[in-house]
């Protein structure tokens, strides 16, 4: 956050008037800089220069030009040479700051600040600077200090306000989080917890912590949702850090977390093919082969990739292999007139020629009751798929003691902890 709202040092242009022989070059300088031609710009400056060798301010503007150049470290010597000339010059040395954090040089932007501070010790500016860079280096005690001096100079200074309202704020979040993970059951703690997130509402930092919390929580919706606000105001926390972050929890062995970044990575980036992939391999470690199947299907209608396809073959195979086990049993339990086992393998949602799941297995105890030995065999095993069925159709040749037929059976198969029939459809040949 303090990055929005905390930079405000500006590189300033200052066209000094009182030299009347360089009055009129300085105007067209003025010209040149604001119709953007800054090579004409630097030889305006550079000829100013010439004629008045100490003319600090031409110095700050030449270094304005070539920061706009991105130049720096000519825009930095153009400064540093100012400063030679009049080491009180204000403005120069600001922009000096500026080119400093630009390069990420804490320490010298540090030391042009505390000379600034030395030389006008009432420069409010300076010391909310100075904050931030503290703040940035995690020095927040030093932080906390310079922002208040810069109160203590204009109580009503709004930038070093707000800098210091969201360090408080950061602070308690870690505090915070300190106390949630070592008593993550204490509903307490995860309420206080979930509010001081919510104070930064333009943290991406607040908002990922905040999904992590409620995904944790087992709210998937929620966490998407406080992750999609951090990837807006982050690129950090793009659909590819989840991607990356699902890879590291698989590699580890947990499943369940790895599929949820995933998830949480195809929210933020529907296109995102490897990530459809991935949890298409989970899926099958799982056993749950037609979620597998889906998974590697978008996967490839996004990317035709080769081990795409290899990967879908290969659930396919498997959930063919694991039908074939459960068609076994099935028939297994059916032979044998084991009304109890035989059950199992019917889906509470059972429904067909009229029957609901009651009144098929009170029909179906009714003929083992009844009936000698039953021999079932089948042939022509076909599985059909779709994102919403399974249906398994075969020959089904079938003999007891007081009748004989053939037909087409197929079985329409739901995936309930395992696979469960809901419908039977059986037709004479």
């Amino acid at each position: 956050m303090r990055h929005i709202i905390i930079f405000t040092i500006i590189f300033i242009l200052n066209i000094p008037v009182n030299a009347l022989s360089n009055e009129k070059r300085y105007g067209q300088c003025i010209i040149y800089l604001k119709q953007e031609k800054y090579e004409e710009t630097l030889r305006c400056l550079k000829e100013i220069i010439k004629n008045e060798p100490k003319a600090t301010k031409a110095y700050n503007d030449l270094g304005l030009v070539y920061a706009k150049l991105g130049r720096l470290d000519e825009a930095i010597r153009q400064w540093l040479k100012a400063l030679s000339i009049d080491p009180t010059f204000l403005i120069a040395r600001y922009n000096l700051v500026r080119a400093y954090l630009n390069k990420n040089d804490y320490n010298n932007a540090i030391l042009q600040l505390k000379t600034i501070i030395e030389q006008s010790p009432k420069e409010e500016k300076a010391y909310n600077i100075l904050g931030i860079i503290y703040w940035t280096l995690g020095q927040y005690e030093l932080a906390e200090t310079a922002f208040k001096k810069a109160l203590e100079i204009k109580s009503d200074y709004k930038m070093a306000q707000l800098n210091l309202a969201h360090l408080y704020v950061e602070e308690a979040i870690k505090q915070y989080k300190k106390l949630y993970l070592l008593n993550p059951q204490d509903e307490e703690i995860k309420e206080e917890y979930k509010c001081i997130l919510k104070v930064n509402k333009r943290d991406a930092n607040a908002h990922f912590l905040l999904g992590r919390l409620y995904q944790r929580e087992g709210n998937l919706n929620k966490a998407i949702y406080e992750y999609r606000m951090a990837s807006k105001l982050s690129e950090k926390y793009n659909a590819l850090f989840f991607l990356k972050e699902g890879n590291k929890l698989r590699k580890k062995g947990n499943l369940q977390g790895a599929a949820q970044n995933y998830k949480i990575a195809l929210a933020l980036d529907p296109n995102l093919s490897y990530a459809y992939y991935y949890l298409g391999l989970i899926y099958q470690k799982l056993g749950r082969y037609k979620e597998a199947i889906i998974s590697f299907k978008k996967a490839l209608s996004l990317k035709n990739e080769p081990k795409f396809q290899q990967s879908l073959l290969s659930a396919k195979h498997d959930l063919e292999v694991d039908i074939k086990k459960f068609i076994n049993k099935w028939l297994e339990a059916w032979q044998k007139k084991d009304l109890k086992k035989y059950a199992i393998y019917y889906s509470p949602r059972f429904y067909s020629n009229g029957m609901d799941l009651e009144k098929w297995l009170s029909r179906k105890h009714t003929i083992f009751s009844s009936r000698g030995d039953i021999k079932i065999k089948i042939d022509n095993l076909e599985v059909n798929y779709s994102d919403s069925n399974i249906v398994v159709c075969f020959h089904q040749h079938y003999q007891d003691n007081q009748r004989k037929d053939e037909g087409k059976k197929c079985l329409y198969l739901e995936d309930r902890d395992g696979w469960r029939i809901i419908r039977e459809e059986w037709y004479p040949l």
